[in-house]
Order: structure tokens, then sequence, then C-alpha cells
């Protein structure tokens, strides 16, 4: 939602849960998507400004998806573009690793693009920790179960993802990710794209 702040009189976007999703697990994972969010302060990381059980307030970003802009009928004339775009998704994802957090559904869909050339990376809500930070704390939780080891997009994701190796939990899986989203800035598709959910887990 657009809204506006009243004691800065500045826009700002409300993420908030819809009323068919108000059972306790769906609030704990979207109170997660917040916490990390917020935790992540970084120029490729929208901004938070507040959070509630569940809503969250954050900078008004315009722009479009660069899958929106992939998809343009002149998507290869800004191949440059695209590539500095991917280049500020290092920067987010760098940061990210080195405080022990994988973001784990990269794509094009989750990566924003501004008006000027800002970028941001998306939808943290799949996030885990893979290490804890420098000083010792993990920002976010490591992962229990192979059952939880798979998510993600399908057509995308790393091997070790679609395996569910919970020893291969590493930042390997974010980066296999990334050379996917090149890969689809480069030859117009992802890697692994097949009609169903279940053959893209078969390919990868």
């Amino acid at each position: 939602h657009l809204a506006r702040q009243r004691s800065a009189g500045r826009e700002v976007a409300i993420k908030a849960v819809h009323s068919n999703r108000l059972q306790p697990a769906y609030l704990a994972a979207f109170r997660h998507e917040c916490q990390i969010t917020a935790i992540l302060e970084h120029p490729n990381v929208p901004p938070v400004y507040d959070a509630g059980a569940d809503f969250m307030v954050m900078k008004r970003l315009s722009g479009s998806s660069l899958e929106e802009r992939l998809r343009a009928p002149d998507a290869a004339l800004y191949l440059p573009a695209h590539i500095e775009a991917l280049l500020k998704v290092c920067d987010a994802l760098t940061f990210a690793h080195t405080r022990g957090v994988l973001h784990r559904d990269l794509k094009g869909e989750n990566v924003m693009v501004g008006d000027f050339g800002e970028v941001w990376v998306m939808d943290w809500g799949l996030a885990i920790g893979f290490a804890p930070t420098p000083e010792g704390v993990w920002l976010a939780p490591p992962i229990s179960s192979r059952e939880d080891m798979c998510a993600g997009t399908p057509m995308c994701i790393a091997p070790e993802v679609a395996l569910a190796d919970i020893q291969a939990v590493g930042a390997g899986i974010d980066l296999f990710m990334l050379g996917a989203l090149l890969y689809r800035v480069l030859c117009g598709h992802y890697p692994f794209e097949a009609k169903t959910s279940e053959e893209s887990l078969r390919l990868a």
C-alpha cells in the first residue's frame, strides 16, 4: 500500500499480511522477513522504517523489476545497464554474506531497478543464516531439516538445494542463483526452465 507518513510528510510503502494469512506460522515468517530486511542496512537493500505484527513500513521505491526490463522489446539495447544492475546485486549479496545471511530466492522479479539507476534486492522472506557475524551473532536461523532446505524458484535454484543437501549450505547457493540471473540476462531464459516445477527440480 502507498501511504504518507504524517510526521515527515513523505510517501512510504506498507507491506501487510493479507487477512487470510493471519495464521501464527505465516505471521512468524513475516516477522522474520521484517527483521532480516531491517538488519541488512545497505544501499541495495530497501530501508525499513517501522514494523508491527502484520505490517512493515518501507521506503517507497520507484522503478520496475529487472525481469520487467528484460521482457521489454528493446531489452538487448540496455545490456550494459542490466550488467550494472547485477553488479549492485553483488554488492548487496556480499554484504549479506559477511553477516552470515543467504537470500535464497534471487531472480529478476526480486531485483528492483529505480528510475535513476538505483538497485534494490527485494523479498528476503526465504533468507536463512549460514554463519554467525564476526561478533558471533546469528542474524537469521540456520536450516534445521531437509524439508526446509528446498525453497526458492526451481528454474534457477542451485543443485545442492534441489538435492536438499544440508551440508552444502553456504554462500554458493546465492552465487549460483546470481549466475542463473546472469544467464537470464544473456540468454533470455533461466537455465532450468521447464513445463513444471518438478521437471525444473530434476534438471537442477
